[in-house]
């Protein structure tokens, strides 16, 4: 059966083949190392990873602005609030669909794992508050931070929210491992040099108003890892499962460059308001 995410904007769209049952023998046994996810998965995301390595986000804190900068972390906070509150909801619900599709040990593993991402989301509007703080304490021009946590959303947000929900609402819920797998990713492979580079041009004050990244910095490893090995039994007991599972790692790593860049053009127009 081929499945085409219709209602998704054209640049997310694409058609896939998913089974529509899990297979004879699935989730019989673990495998001790991520093989297939470096020999058959990876090959097939890099070049998405790639692209979002030169995104114009990570050139920008290579030499940012500081004002720029200051309100680009507000954005990504703000508009960040949609991108995870409904985490809890999305992992439980591609749970659910994969316990109906008879992929038992996905399901489980989705239905726990939901319950550590409970209210994550308020990490994210704690910060957005304490950065419009800091930010009112040194400039004339004062924010509102109930106002930019109300603002509409951008559609690098709303890309990634439709990506979920076209995920889960597919023959293939297991997809979700791969958004999960691919943006867990990025808090190691971006995060750190990331906060390294901000405290050099802000201070280290201002770290004490990205608390949401920096926890996602800390625990990255942890879940990337535990990510990792489901991911790659499932390769393992449903090989046809590739095709779905990298062009969603592919998609998800194309929405969140569309959300980080619309974090910086909005922190840009801004800027423009306050010299």
């Amino acid at each position: 059966m081929r499945i085409r995410f219709k209602w998704l904007p054209l640049t997310l769209s694409g058609l896939t083949d998913y089974p529509l049952q899990a297979s004879a023998g699935y989730g019989t046994r673990m495998l001790d190392h991520a093989y297939l996810i470096h020999s058959v998965y990876g090959p097939q995301v890099q070049p998405f990873r790639l692209a979002l390595s030169q995104n114009q986000v990570w050139r920008f804190l290579d030499m940012p602005d500081p004002l720029v900068l200051e309100l680009f972390l507000i954005q990504y906070c703000a508009l960040g609030v949609a991108m995870t509150e409904p985490v809890e909801g999305w992992i439980r619900r591609a749970g659910e669909r994969c316990q109906e599709l008879g992929y038992a040990h996905v399901a489980a593993f989705l239905l726990s794992h939901a319950k550590e991402e409970k209210d994550h989301h308020l990490s994210f509007i704690d910060d957005t508050r304490d950065l419009v703080n800091q930010w009112n304490a040194k400039h004339d021009r004062q924010l509102n931070a109930e106002r930019l946590l109300g603002q509409p959303l951008t559609d690098g947000v709303l890309n990634y929210r439709a990506l979920h929900e076209a995920s889960i609402s597919s023959d293939a819920p297991y997809c979700q491992l791969a958004i999960e797998f691919e943006i867990e990713r990025l808090s190691i492979t971006y995060g750190a040099a990331a906060m390294t580079k901000i405290a050099r041009v802000l201070g280290p004050e201002a770290l004490k108003g990205l608390r949401f990244l920096e926890n996602r910095v800390k625990e990255g490893i942890r879940h990337t890892s535990v990510i990792e090995c489901q991911l790659n039994q499932l390769l393992h007991d449903v090989p046809i499962a590739l095709s779905g599972l990298t062009q969603t790692g592919r998609m998800a790593l194309k929405a969140y460059g569309e959300y980080l860049s619309d974090c910086l053009t909005v922190a840009s127009e801004e800027a423009i308001k306050n010299r």
